[in-house]
């Protein structure tokens, strides 16, 4: 899609943050599942229990809930597409 960068998750962290195969970068939004997602500096700037994205420390793209796990929350599966700008 136009502007946006097309990777999936391809590994869950012990806190069940999703690791996305895209590398970091200044984007300002997400789609995941059809939704857009803030993209955020640091764990605290997003919304509790509100999946959001930030820059991990694999220098990789990760999907996160706030104090859970995004894996067994959302249910996130290996494979699946995430989007950002």
């Amino acid at each position: 899609e136009e502007g946006f960068i097309k990777g999936k998750v391809i590994y869950f962290d012990r806190f069940g943050n999703c690791i996305t195969n895209i590398p970091c970068g200044p984007y300002v939004e997400s789609v995941f599942r059809g939704n857009v997602l803030k993209v955020v500096s640091h764990y605290l700037e997003a919304e509790k229990a509100v999946p959001a994205l930030i820059c991990g420390s694999f220098g990789l793209m990760e999907l996160f809930l706030p104090t859970d796990s995004a894996k067994d929350r959302l249910k996130v599966h290996l494979g699946e597409e995430v989007w950002v700008r």
